[in-house]
């Protein structure tokens, strides 16, 4: 047991001791990455034959590679190789006196040389971010300095040279510093007047006459081209229609000679054809005729000499018939005569006895009084009220919704005789109620039969009743 407990502590020793291994190894392996440099200080200084101490030689530059950093004794460090974008914005006077605001960029980096990043490390190692204002002041410097050497048209002409002063005057500052410049341009040159503006109006002027002249003659020269363009096409189009038409002219008339010739030819071939159809239509003609003459008419000949027989034959039959029929006519129409005399004899006799019959009515009605007519008058009013409400009569039922409904029918009824006595009073001139009037005046005191209206009011009742 006590084996076994020994042998667990030293194997997790070994464990220790190995993952601290790994560790340290983890620490003291450095790769450098493509854009730094690892600077390995803690080596001792050589020394040189003179007996003098080179401080260089205790330091390592590795630059895109690997080292392995002795714990203890060395200490890496990494300092960015990375490119920088320095803005760089001056005002300055040229040497003509203008006063002018300029604006660049330019990129700068650390060097790639062991000299130059032993240099930056010296300097910016613990204060990297100071580089873009170091290299900002040196590059306004420079830029200040170049500005006073030229004109305004020479730093506007040739920024490219001018550049290139710029960068060929700062490079030994940036140098000691272990500092490059990649690139370095010029990105606007102002001024606070209007000096550079008008700095180029003259030629901005001159350029656009010039482009107005060139424009001009490139548009009359154009439409000279297009006019003459146009008239070439013209004439070749009218060329085109001359031959167009003189072949369509042509065309037509070859057409028409050909159609021509077509129908002559057609129209003989028409004649021959009717020539011979007439030449058939003769023989044929001849050749019924001759058949005719044969079949039909010979037998035709027979047939009316035998209709001609036949025809006299019924000819004297019909003349004894006929004169037998006269005498029997004769006998019969001196009989209708005699029939013909007896009944007209008698219905003069009729008539004259039915005009003295109305001739004797009309000398009675002549001696009629009032009462006499009043008499037939009310002897004709039953009747009258009869025919009136006979429409109703042909109800077979009859639904009143009304209180009143019943006597509404008689006076229907009523009101349908006096619109009766209205219009005999129009058409003959007989006043029934003027008539039954004057007779109740003649005898008031008298008790008659009742008045014509309560007579008409009865008798409508009545056939009010009955219709119901």
């Amino acid at each position: 047991m006590g084996f076994l407990a020994t042998g667990l502590g030293a194997l997790a020793v070994l464990v220790l001791a190995a993952l601290i291994g790994y560790i340290v190894f983890r620490r003291a392996y450095r790769v450098a990455a493509p854009n730094e440099a690892l600077v390995i200080t803690g080596r001792s200084p050589s020394k040189s034959q003179g007996g003098d101490i080179d401080l260089e030689s205790g330091t390592r530059i590795v630059v895109g590679s690997r080292a392995f950093v002795r714990p203890l004794f060395e200490r890496s460090h990494s300092i960015s190789l990375s490119s920088r974008q320095i803005v760089v914005d001056v005002e300055s006077q040229s040497v003509d006196g203008i006063f002018l605001s300029l604006q660049a960029v330019a990129q700068v980096k650390i060097g790639e040389e062991v000299g130059e990043i032993r240099k930056a490390a010296q300097r910016f190692l613990d204060q990297q971010n100071k580089i873009d204002s170091y290299s900002q002041e040196i590059l306004s410097g420079a830029l200040r300095a170049v500005v006073g050497t030229l004109t305004v048209t020479e730093v506007l002409r040739d920024r490219t040279t001018f550049a290139k002063q710029v960068q060929e005057n700062a490079v030994d500052s940036m140098n000691n510093q272990g500092l490059v410049i990649d690139t370095l341009q010029v990105i606007s040159v102002t001024d606070e007047g209007d000096y550079l503006r008008n700095l180029g109006r003259p030629e901005a002027a001159k350029k656009e006459q010039q482009a107005r002249v060139a424009e001009s003659e490139a548009r009359r020269s154009s439409t000279e081209a297009e006019n003459r363009d146009g008239q070439k096409i013209a004439e070749s189009q009218k060329e085109l229609d001359l031959r167009n038409a003189s072949i369509a002219k042509e065309t037509a008339e070859e057409r028409a000679e050909a159609q021509a010739a077509q129908e002559l030819a057609e129209a003989r071939q028409r004649q021959r054809v009717l020539d011979e159809r007439q030449k058939i239509a003769e023989q044929e003609n001849e050749l019924r005729e001759r058949e005719l003459v044969r079949e039909v008419r010979k037998p035709a000949d027979a047939t009316q000499y035998a209709a001609e027989r036949e025809a006299d034959s019924q000819r004297y039959t019909r003349e004894q018939e006929s004169q037998a029929a006269l005498i029997e006519a004769q006998n019969d129409s001196q009989a209708v005569k005699a029939r013909g005399q007896a009944e007209a004899d008698s219905t003069r006799a009729k008539g004259e006895a039915e005009a003295a019959s109305v001739q004797a009515s009309a000398e009675a009605y002549k001696q009629f009084t009032e009462a006499a007519v009043l008499s037939q008058v009310l002897e004709a009013l039953p009747q009258i009220a009869r025919e009136i409400a006979a429409p109703m009569s042909n109800i077979d039922s009859l639904s009143i919704v009304s209180s009143d409904g019943e006597s509404r029918l008689g006076e229907n009824v009523a009101s349908g005789m006096k619109r009766t006595f209205d219009a005999v009073k129009s058409t003959t001139g007989l006043d029934i109620q003027s008539l039954i009037e004057s007779a109740k005046e003649a005898n008031p005191d008298e008790v008659a039969e009742p008045s014509p209206l309560t007579r008409e009011n009865a008798v409508a009742d009545e056939v009010a009743s009955e219709a119901k």
